[in-house]
């Protein structure tokens, strides 16, 4: 995949969403993230938002224009992917068209086998360690674009 020109981030929390906002203006200010608990902007590279949030700004239009189009992310990052949320939150997976890739830092045996069975994912071919900490951010499921890059 080439380096993505939007980024959504999503979080079930407003701390998560606050946090990692912070997180990327520190280690990567020119990504001009964009916290849209907060903001309604939609120049930025990086959007982070809540799950409620996001389906707000996906049902919602104004002028007859829906904020962001399918096509508007190029990666959307779902952090704490071991919770329920992608059977809870399915419209926003379906509505856009862009790679999808879960984080979580539960240990596998911990998380719901329903998690890694999800009918148009697929379990990364081993949950990768990102950081040398008692609790590792793992890369659990992700899903290819549906079509080849525009």
């Amino acid at each position: 995949m080439a380096s993505p020109k939007r980024v959504l981030f999503l979080a079930d929390r407003v701390a998560l969403v606050n946090q990692a906002a912070g997180a990327f203006k520190a280690h990567l200010p020119d990504s001009a993230p964009v916290n849209l608990v907060t903001e309604r902007t939609s120049d930025g590279r990086v959007f982070l938002s809540t799950y409620p949030t996001m389906m707000n700004l996906i049902d919602g239009k104004a002028d007859e224009k829906r904020k962001f189009g399918p096509g508007h992310f190029d990666l959307i990052v779902i952090d704490e992917a071991h919770r329920s949320v992608y059977q809870r939150y399915r419209a926003i997976f379906e509505y856009f068209d862009s790679f999808l890739v879960g984080l979580t830092a539960t240990p596998k045996d911990e998380i719901d086998h329903n998690t890694y069975s999800l009918s148009t994912l697929r379990m990364a071919s081993r949950p990768t360690p990102i950081r040398s900490t008692r609790r590792w951010p793992m890369a659990i499921w992700c899903r290819p674009r549906r079509f080849p890059c525009r």
